[in-house]
């Protein structure tokens, strides 16, 4: 509230403007992930998009903000099974990614914007019969975020990624038959979920992402 009331009354200062968006897409993320509740996300996010708007466009830092809203807008339009929209958005989202200046490309936060557009596309193409399409994004998705690890150690935002990542590789996997080399990947899996905890111990998302991973590994023993 009180960052709406100081861009109400500051409506040119960029900074407040970024910091009320900011603010915005962490809410409509965590309607999303933490309460499974897209539609109060579709609601957030619609009152980041003129904020955005107003915030100029060469700007690095409207780059950060930019990366985040496509990535929270694609997983409401996945929650709410609209498919089509988000490999839509996904196949757009890699188009602007190949345009950011290279010194972004080489970012933990690059890699992760990558990899998200990479997995809901994954996603839309699975829930839409083209499940082996799927499969190529899932696994282009998994190893941008290896990559990134192994050039960024223990770095916490990559280590949560990378749990969602290899998640849905390998529930994209096992339907499809390919069995093998999946027990190594459940107990990966288990290990980054458990090393990701160690950063945010109290976050209750990478707490529930780390259960699923524990799940699904004692699922396949």
């Amino acid at each position: 509230a009180m960052l709406a009331d100081l861009a109400r009354a500051q409506p040119a200062d960029l900074a407040v403007l970024r910091e009320l968006a900011w603010a915005r897409l962490y809410q409509a993320d965590l309607a999303v992930w933490q309460d499974q509740r897209a539609s109060e996300g579709a609601r957030l996010l619609a009152g980041v998009e003129p904020l955005a708007a107003r915030i100029r466009s060469d700007d690095p830092q409207w780059r950060a903000l930019e990366r985040f809203r496509r990535a929270v807008r694609m997983d409401v339009l996945g929650w709410m099974e609209r498919y089509g929209e988000e490999i839509a958005l996904a196949e757009d989202s890699l188009a602007w990614l190949a345009r950011h200046p290279p010194a972004e490309r080489v970012t933990p936060a690059f890699a992760i914007a990558r990899a998200d557009a990479l997995t809901s596309r994954a996603e839309g193409l699975f829930y839409t019969g083209r499940a082996q399409a799927s499969l190529a994004d899932a696994e282009a998705a998994d190893a941008v975020l290896a990559a990134a690890l192994a050039r960024y150690p223990d770095h916490p935002a990559l280590l949560s990624a990378r749990v969602v990542s290899l998640y849905n590789l390998i529930t994209t996997l096992e339907p499809l038959g390919h069995r093998e080399g999946l027990l190594a990947k459940a107990e990966e899996l288990s290990g980054i979920a458990r090393r990701s905890r160690t950063f945010e111990p109290n976050d209750r998302l990478i707490a529930w992402r780390a259960r699923n991973a524990d799940a699904l590994l004692a699922q396949l023993l």
